[in-house]
């Protein structure tokens, strides 16, 4: 699994020359906002799934490849998130 959260670092800390580091905080920003997002559909799966639990599974599966859901026995749940997306 990709370490987001260390892309995030790097991206804030390029410094190459003002644009360069307006357009990687940019970046950074982008990838925090995506996170979150999927974050609220992480919990909307989790706290709100239908009856159709084998749509809810496959997208907790995928949700958790990149970081965005735990696996706790038989339960999915969510982490606790970054500071910067709360």
């Amino acid at each position: 699994m990709r370490d987001y959260k260390k892309t995030i670092s790097g991206l804030r800390s390029f410094n190459a020359n003002y644009e360069a580091n307006k357009l990687t905080n940019d970046a950074a920003d982008a990838i925090e906002e995506l996170l979150a997002v999927c974050r609220d559909v992480a919990a909307f799966v989790i706290h709100y799934a239908d009856d159709d639990e084998v749509s809810a599974e496959v997208l907790c599966r995928k949700l958790h490849k990149i970081g965005v859901v735990e696996k706790d026995g038989a339960w999915w749940t969510l982490p606790e998130p970054p500071k910067e997306v709360e």
